[in-house]
C-alpha cells in the first residue's frame, strides 16, 4: 500500500478512486501528479512522461486509445471534497489558484478568474484539477550537506521543474534544525511544509514555519522577531525578494533557497540569477536535473569573489574549465 498516493485518491469520487486505486504498486511509487480535466483523459505524470488511464486501471501512453474521460460532476465533487465541503474557508488559497489537502498535497486549479478591482478574488467554472503528490524523501539532502558540511553562507538550489528542489529544501530544514541550528521556513505557497489545519504534513524537524507569508515580508519578520540562524524559502527572484535578501545578508543570517534554471550554463546569463548572486547571500550553487534518477545532483559549486567565477566541488560537468573558473562574455 502506498500511503501518500492512496491518501490523495481516497478523497476523489468512487468513479475515479476505484480506477486510480487499481494501478500497480510500482506505478503508485513513481506517480508525481494526477491531472483531472473535464471531458479529457485522466493523466498520471511520472518523471517527464504522461500516462493515461483506461477503464481497467491500466496505464498506457497512447492518447488515441479508449480511455476513461473525466466528467464535469466528478470535478465538482472532487473539489468539494478537497475543501471539506467548505469552499469559503479555502478562499485565500483558491484565489491564488490552489488548495492544500490533507497530507500536504497541493492541488492546482484551472478555472475562470473572478476579478474585484482588478485583482483575483475567487474563481468559478472549474475545469481542471492538477494534484501534485507531496512526498518526503529521507536523505534527499544528504550528499549536499555532507559535501558542504557547515561551510556555507547561503545555498541556491537551481534546476528545472520536477528536479526535486522543494523536496531537498524540506530535508535541509529537517536535518539542519535537528543539528541545533535555528531554522525558519518561509513557506509562501505552502509547498515546503504542506500545512493542513495548522499542522505541517511534512516533517521539517524542529523548524519554525511562517506559512502564507510573502517571502520578502516573511524574511524580514523572521529576522526581526525570531532570531533565526538559517532561513529557507522556495522559488526566489522577484525584485522585492532581492531587496529583502540584502537585509538577510547584513543580519548575518544564512539562506537556503531555490530558483528555476535549466542548466549551469544559465547561471550567469539570466539577469534574475545574476542579481541573486550579487547580493552575496549565496556562496554555494547546487545544480539539479530532472532526468528521473534518484541522485539528481549534477554538481555543487562555490561562487568566487567576482561574479562570473564558479568552482566545482562535487559532480561532473564539462562546462567548468580545468582551473575552476567559469567566465561569461
Amino acid at each position: 500500500m502506498n500511503n501518500k498516493y492512496d491518501q490523495v485518491v481516497s478523497i476523489l469520487p468512487k468513479s475515479l478512486s476505484s480506477l486510480l486505486m487499481g494501478v500497480s504498486e510500482q506505478a503508485k511509487e513513481n506517480i508525481q501528479e494526477i491531472c483531472l480535466r473535464i471531458d479529457r483523459p485522466i493523466v498520471l505524470r511520472a518523471g517527464n512522461k504522461n500516462f493515461f488511464l483506461n477503464n481497467y486501471s491500466k496505464l498506457i501512453t497512447n492518447i488515441n486509445s479508449r480511455l476513461k474521460l473525466v466528467l464535469r460532476e466528478e470535478i465538482e465533487v472532487s473539489f468539494k471534497n478537497m475543501c471539506n465541503h467548505s469552499i469559503y474557508s479555502y478562499q485565500d488559497e483558491i484565489k491564488n489558484g490552489y488548495v492544500t489537502i490533507k497530507g500536504g498535497h497541493r492541488v492546482g486549479i484551472g478555472a475562470t478568474a473572478v476579478l474585484t478591482k482588478g485583482e483575483v478574488s475567487s474563481v468559478r467554472d472549474i475545469s481542471s484539477l492538477n494534484i501534485r503528490l507531496s512526498r518526503q524523501v529521507d536523505g534527499a539532502a544528504k550528499n549536499i550537506l555532507d559535501t558542504i558540511k557547515d561551510d556555507f553562507q547561503g545555498i541556491l538550489l537551481a534546476g528545472p521543474p520536477a528536479s526535486g528542489k522543494t523536496t531537498i529544501l524540506r530535508e535541509c530544514a529537517k536535518e539542519l534544525s535537528l543539528l541545533n541550528s535555528k531554522v525558519i521556513v518561509i513557506d509562501e505557497r505552502n509547498e515546503i511544509s504542506g500545512t493542513y489545519m495548522s499542522v505541517a504534513q511534512n516533517d521539517l524537524g524542529l523548524s519554525d514555519i511562517l506559512n502564507g507569508y510573502p517571502k520578502d515580508i516573511g524574511m524580514i519578520q523572521a529576522i526581526r522577531s525570531m532570531a533565526p540562524e538559517i532561513l529557507i524559502c522556495d522559488e526566489i527572484g522577484l525584485s522585492k525578494d532581492v531587496n529583502a535578501l540584502e537585509e538577510v545578508v547584513h543580519s548575518g543570517v544564512r539562506l537556503i533557497a531555490s530558483v528555476h534554471i535549466g542548466s549551469i550554463n544559465e547561471i550567469f546569463k539570466r539577469n534574475q540569477v545574476k542579481r541573486l548572486l550579487k547580493t552575496q547571500a549565496f556562496d554555494t550553487v547546487v545544480m539539479l536535473n530532472s532526468n528521473g534518477q534518484k541522485n539528481r545532483i549534477e554538481g555543487i559549486y562555490k561562487v568566487g569573489d567576482k561574479i562570473g567565477e564558479i568552482r566545482r566541488i562535487y559532480g561532473s560537468d564539462n562546462i567548468v574549465n580545468d582551473d575552476g573558473v567559469f567566465s561569461i562574455a
